[in-house]
């Protein structure tokens, strides 16, 4: 076994190394980028047609092979153009990257504190979870999806009494409102009360 992974595997650098973990990371941001869009189905007909030209390589199909190499030049535009809003967004999120955070969760903050003093101004009842360490995804799904901007008008408009949000806990995900209406489990502490 030692031998076939020897003889197959040329002699890897550390440059080598680092080159396959950087483009490993880049596939990697890409997929979260574009997870969940239509860019994702695009994606995966250019990888469709990739594979079919090696085939056509391989299988020496030379028709094909001269039609798809033909096309070959102008995929790159194609790239461009289809996921324009994509690459938009990553340069964006770039730029954003190291500042923006920072930023976007203090003005989240901000924007939680204002809608809770306003809530208790009038006495009105509010549950917002905070996801951090431990995944609420079980209870997200029990809600309405939300996935929209945290604000204060948005929380004062979900807990509104008479809102068909209203009742049920909103739950926020980084600096997002991912649900409303979510069910909450009832403590297992036995000193608090149930009424």
């Amino acid at each position: 076994m030692d031998s076939w992974i020897a003889t197959r595997l040329p002699e890897l650098s550390l440059t080598a190394v680092i080159d396959i973990l950087v483009v490993a990371f880049l596939i990697y941001q890409v997929a979260i980028l574009i997870r969940g869009t239509r860019a994702a189905h695009i994606l995966i007909g250019i990888i469709v047609i990739g594979l079919v030209y090696n085939a056509a390589i391989w299988a020496r199909l030379e028709v094909l092979q001269s039609i798809l190499s033909g096309l070959m030049p102008y995929t790159a535009i194609a790239v461009v153009v289809l996921f324009h809003p994509e690459i938009r967004r990553a340069l964006a999120r770039v730029g954003r990257r190291r500042f923006g955070r920072s930023a976007r969760r203090r003005e989240s903050t901000e924007e939680i504190m204002l809608a809770v003093a306003k809530l208790s101004e009038t006495k009105t009842g509010a549950l917002i979870v905070m996801e951090r360490n431990i995944g609420l995804r079980t209870f997200i799904e029990s809600g309405v999806p939300l996935d929209a901007r945290v604000s204060r008008d948005l929380l004062l408009s979900i807990f509104q009494k008479g809102q068909a949000l209203h009742d049920g806990a909103v739950i926020l995900q980084k600096d997002r409102v991912s649900a409303a209406a979510c069910f909450l489990p009832l403590t297992m502490n036995p000193s608090v009360s149930l009424q």
